[in-house]
């Protein structure tokens, strides 16, 4: 799911992901395909590892729209001499790319909300942004963002892993915010059914493998955790030389894998999801 974007913090592209290529998430799918005539401002939140970033460009192909992804903690990574004029520079590419879908991951780095809370339990900091943007820079964040929203052939998304931590300036510009929660057992199962056939697991599978089976030992899991566990089966049955992929492997693999979120942030996400945000 991780993207390798183009020109290091953002990338333009005629996107190729359909809303039918994403597991899971068909509440949240259905809610951006009844978007699709609007030119409605989006916030999608939730844990990282979801997809939010598949969402987000299946909704541009979908809107038949060029798809234009600012990726901000790829920001402030980069030179300083870079990062001065990135505001700019995306607000003219938005411009020369209309119509276009302009995405921008990452909120809670340039417009953190004041006093956050970043930890979830006792020593977990999941998700914290290793660096925030000073005053200033979110202050032309804000500027930016509503010059563009003034746009009609741009489209806007942001996301946010934690949706308390954005400031309310930034949260107000958007007409729907779409909370992307953990996956259920449905979600779950769409997402094995993915990745099996993508990794040619499935026709080595034993009789008593199902991806219902799998959705049901998996709870906790994202779209990301779903991924890795099923490429560390491939490698321990390439160790030791199976051939055939029976429960037990998949129960080993499961038993000594730390799921992204923990049963703490799960509750955490779902209580904030109940807030009017």
């Amino acid at each position: 799911m991780h993207q390798i974007l183009e020109k290091v913090y953002y990338e333009i592209k005629n996107p190729k992901i359909k809303m039918e290529d994403i597991g899971g998430h068909s509440k949240i799918k259905i809610k951006l395909l009844e978007k699709l005539k609007s030119n409605d401002r989006i916030l999608l939140w939730g844990p990282k590892g979801i997809g939010v970033p598949m969402l987000a460009e299946a909704y541009a192909y979908e809107k038949k729209r060029n798809f234009l992804f600012l990726c901000i903690h790829k920001v402030f990574e980069i030179d300083e001499n870079v990062k001065k004029n990135f505001l700019d520079k995306i607000f003219l590419t938005a411009k020369e790319e209309a119509p276009v879908v302009l995405y921008i991951s990452d909120l809670e780095w340039i417009a953190p909300a004041p006093n956050s809370v970043y930890e979830w339990e006792q020593g977990n900091f999941k998700g914290k942004p290793k660096k925030l943007a000073h005053p200033e820079l979110s202050s032309e964040f804000l500027n930016v963002l509503k010059e563009i929203i003034k746009i009609p052939d741009i489209c806007f998304i942001g996301s946010s892993y934690k949706i308390d931590t954005v400031n309310s300036d930034v949260l107000s510009l958007f007409d729907c915010k779409l909370f992307v929660n953990p996956p259920d057992f449905n979600d779950r199962k769409e997402i094995f059914d993915i990745y099996l056939q993508k990794f040619e697991i499935k026709d080595r599978l034993s009789n008593e493998i199902t991806s219902g089976w799998l959705a049901e030992i998996s709870s906790g899991l994202v779209g990301n955790d779903i991924q890795a566990v099923c490429k560390q089966v491939l490698v321990q049955a390439f160790k030791y030389n199976v051939k055939i992929l029976t429960p037990s492997i998949f129960q080993i693999v499961l038993k000594n894998y730390t799921p992204y979120l923990t049963k703490t942030m799960i509750e955490t996400y779902f209580k904030l999801a109940e807030k009017a945000w």
